[in-house]
């Protein structure tokens, strides 16, 4: 959930928050004023159900500004809200690089503010400003003598069991040493070779973020995005539809730009993931101080002239 990441924004402001329903969300949100409607999923039945749930929950809180990252099941609600008036904030997510998002497309002529987080895609969004990404990242930590390495396989329901399996199979043929544990979601496969939980709570996820030296983990914004603003290396394993990891065509544009960035590691087989973890411990990161305001700093100067 990117919309964590700008809490400098609303932390003082009467909120609310809609989201999906699921672990996850359900941890982090579970001290906030917080409403769960239905995941779409470009479903026509289910679209009509949020749009109900949506309408019912504008009506009760009223709300004057509607932020959102970009996820679509939010759509409805950010379509409802601007015809009662609402002003709307859109933060294309950090996993769109050089294409927008569909929802994107949907969301921008409704904006007020557009922010992207990358500059190729200020081409697709007219009057858009760029800010730079919403995870800042950090200067990479120098590596003890024996890195500690964790897992993270995200929220999402299509699980990456073969992830997963492999790991644990790797770790059980001595192939990978260090391993602390690992978050491993929906995956169908439980580990017997190292600790794991399917999903830690919030702060106790970002602890472990904290405390381990490398990430390995899936192509998903949010565990690549929080990793680097600890300052750890990463090694990314691209999920793909063939094996039902993902339930769109993903082109993996964030991971890819990351590793030519020298950012990131990318292993494209999952046998390969042992010679990630070796490239990642070499690895040098470039970094450099960011130069722009950011999009927490962007957004909260909106909300101020309003």
């Amino acid at each position: 959930m990117q919309i964590l990441m700008l809490k400098k924004v609303y932390e003082d402001l009467d909120r609310y928050f809609v989201t999906v329903r699921d672990d996850f969300s359900e941890r982090v949100l579970d001290k906030e004023r917080a409403y769960y409607v239905t995941q779409i999923l470009r479903d026509p039945v289910k679209l009509l159900l949020n749009d109900m749930q949506s309408y019912r929950i504008l009506r009760k809180e009223r709300p004057d500004v509607i932020i959102t990252t970009g996820a679509g099941d939010v759509f409805p609600t950010c379509f409802l809200g601007k015809m009662q008036d609402c002003r709307i904030v859109f933060l294309e997510t950090f996993a769109r690089v050089s294409e927008p998002s569909m929802v994107g497309r949907l969301l921008n002529p409704l904006a007020d503010l557009t922010l992207v987080q990358w500059k190729p895609m200020l081409q697709h969004y007219k009057n858009a400003q760029y800010s730079g990404p919403i995870y800042e990242a950090a200067e990479t930590q120098e590596l003890p003598d024996e890195p500690k390495v964790f897992v993270v396989t995200g929220t999402h329901t299509a699980s990456f069991h073969r992830l997963v399996k492999s790991v644990d199979e790797l770790v059980g043929e001595g192939e990978i040493a260090g391993l602390s544990g690992a978050q491993i979601g929906h995956s169908t496969h439980e580990p017997k070779n190292f600790p794991w939980s399917r999903f830690l709570p919030y702060e106790e996820f970002l602890e472990q973020l904290r405390a381990n030296d490398i990430i390995l983990t899936h192509d998903g914004a949010s565990s690549i995005g929080l990793a680097l603003s600890f300052g750890k290396r990463v090694v990314v394993v691209p999920r793909r539809r063939e094996f039902r990891e993902v339930e769109y065509a993903s082109k993996q544009n964030l991971a890819r730009h990351l590793a030519s960035e020298g950012l990131v590691v990318l292993v494209e087989d999952v046998l390969d993931i042992p010679a990630g973890l070796a490239k990642a411990k070499e690895m040098k990161p470039p970094r450099e101080t960011r130069k722009e305001k950011g999009p927490a700093y962007i957004i909260k100067e909106f909300l101020e002239n309003l």
